[in-house]
């Protein structure tokens, strides 16, 4: 009868972590929008100045979505019960971790400044 709780825990802690994976995943997207909206919508941005801000607001809001990134995975990782998961297939290694920030870092980047 008591592991009906510890369930309920993992299976909100689970919730949890997924849900801040979607609410990075859109900040990740809100970064991509605003830092080429001036390219995308010319208007927006007349001059040089109002495109290094937006730029700068893109780069920003990337830059936060990283920091929910790290800190949900690293959280996530070093929350886990290491007695009931010792099959290593199912653990996540520290290059799951960061593989996709750090790629999608790499588009923004090449994107942004060598465009």
């Amino acid at each position: 009868m008591e592991a009906a709780p510890d369930s309920k825990v993992d299976n909100s802690k689970e919730k949890v972590y997924t849900r801040l994976n979607y609410f990075g995943l859109f900040l990740l997207a809100t970064s991509i929008i605003v830092t080429f909206a001036p390219a995308m919508f010319p208007s927006l941005a007349p001059n040089g100045w109002e495109v290094i801000a937006w730029v700068g607001w893109g780069l920003a809001i990337f830059i936060l979505a990283m920091i929910v990134f790290l800190i949900t995975n690293l959280f996530k990782f070093f929350s886990k019960n290491n007695h009931e998961e010792n099959d290593s297939s199912t653990g996540t290694s520290w290059l799951t971790i960061i593989k996709v920030p750090l790629l999608i870092g790499l588009i923004v980047f090449s994107l942004t400044f060598f465009s």
